[in-house]
């Protein structure tokens, strides 16, 4: 019901963090990706990321 909303990708290599993407409002049909570089061989890779959307199931909602 509605957009999906990506708070955007938030990442660190090698225990830094590395920088945030920019937030998205897309439509539900959208494949969300990102980019993380530059990134080289045995580096370790951590990533987080909040993505919500709106439902209409029982009450409705915000889906987290």
């Amino acid at each position: 019901m509605g957009n999906i909303n990506e708070k955007g990708l938030r990442w660190w290599r090698n225990g830094s963090f590395a920088g945030q993407s920019a937030p998205h409002s897309v439509p539900p049909n959208y494949q969300i990706h990102g980019t993380m570089k530059p990134l080289y061989a045995k580096n370790r890779i951590e990533y987080q990321d909040y993505i919500t959307w709106r439902c209409n199931i029982g009450p409705g909602g915000t889906v987290p």
